[in-house]
């Protein structure tokens, strides 16, 4: 299985079809039974999700989305009483969907970006992932010399703006996280992490 029926361009149906092919070997994972639980309580299926089973599945599925007029995304989190989605936010993303669902009437849900710097690290892959990457956050950087101050000023650039669109740096919560995240050893010592950023 490759990219390409994860993320990449193939068809949604393509993605579908390679989901179920690999769900016979998820069985203790917890993504089989997710997947298994919201066919279930979003659209009453019963059936084992499988090579043989995805396109029974997939064209009732169709077939509800068509003529259902519950399965919008928003209906789907309001059926299941979410009150905050946090989506996962390269440092180069516009955050236009955010503002685009600030703008919409109060539906009682909150959704907050995440600052994930995540192709920042991939230099390993440095043709595929980071210079591409790098050319998005550092404006069409092609000078080597000024790389360091260009891609720290980029990422700080990004990291001011996203607390405008909802997102709270860890150090901003006021110490709830080192109080999630103590952990006890056996001399009974509270461990607090070195740094809450």
């Amino acid at each position: 299985m490759t990219e390409d029926f994860i993320t990449g361009t193939r068809s949604d149906w393509e993605k579908f079809q390679t989901f179920c092919t690999a769900m016979p070997r998820l069985v203790l994972n917890p993504v089989h039974q997710w997947a298994h639980l919201e066919l279930q309580r979003v659209f009453g299926i019963d059936t084992v999700l499988s090579p043989a089973t995805a396109k029974m599945v997939w064209e009732e599925t169709q077939r509800q989305f068509r003529e259902r007029g519950d399965l919008g995304v928003r209906d789907i989190l309001r059926a299941f009483h979410y009150e905050v989605v946090c989506s996962t936010d390269d440092p180069a993303d516009s955050l236009e969907a955010h503002a685009a669902f600030a703008a919409l009437p109060a539906t009682g849900l909150a959704v907050y970006p995440t600052f994930r710097p995540d192709l920042a690290m991939a230099l390993d892959q440095p043709e595929v992932k980071f210079l591409p990457w790098l050319k998005l956050i550092g404006d069409g950087l092609r000078e080597i010399d000024c790389l360091c101050s260009r891609f720290g000023g980029g990422l700080a650039v990004s990291s001011r703006f996203f607390p405008r669109s909802g997102c709270a740096s860890l150090g901003s919560w006021n110490g709830a996280l080192p109080a999630i995240f103590c952990h006890r050893r056996g001399s009974g010592n509270s461990l607090r992490p070195s740094t809450t950023r």
